[in-house]
């Protein structure tokens, strides 16, 4: 394959992009129809589950790809892309930018209030914390 083919192929708009109004994949910004539909999903999703936050694969039943839509818009708010407007639209739903961390902080948190309650950090298998917290299963990923 020569230089031009190879360029060619690496600016070439994937699958994904071309089929950008059935998956939420492609870039928010350029499809405002497309961040309509994330932060509708986004926001039934908090009413379903209590967060607003999907795990990356998530998938509603329509079909768009809410966590890969969620990744995409940090993504360009880490890069400076997206909106102040459409960051502050997910902020009034709770949303979080930093979920990895907000999960580890989280584990922390009740890994102490554990050890507060019962003298040692190590959860039990069972131990499942009042607002639901399965603590061990933290611990051990």
């Amino acid at each position: 394959m020569n230089r031009k083919m190879k360029a060619e192929k690496k600016t070439e708009p994937s699958r994904i992009q071309m089929n950008s109004t059935k998956n939420a994949s492609s870039n928010p910004t350029e499809y405002s129809s497309i961040f309509v539909k994330g932060l509708a999903e986004t926001s039934k999703y908090k009413d379903d589950n209590g967060t607003p936050n999907a795990p990356q694969g998530y998938l509603t039943c329509d079909h768009f790809t809410l966590g890969r839509w969620q990744s995409n818009v940090r993504r360009l708010r880490r890069a400076g892309k997206l909106p102040v407007e459409q960051v502050e639209k997910l902020n009034r739903l709770g949303f979080s930018w930093t979920p990895r961390r907000d999960a580890f902080q989280r584990g922390i948190f009740e890994t102490l209030k554990y050890e507060e309650k019962f003298g040692d950090t190590n959860a039990s298998q069972t131990h499942v914390t009042d607002g639901g917290y399965q603590l061990c299963m933290w611990q051990t990923h």
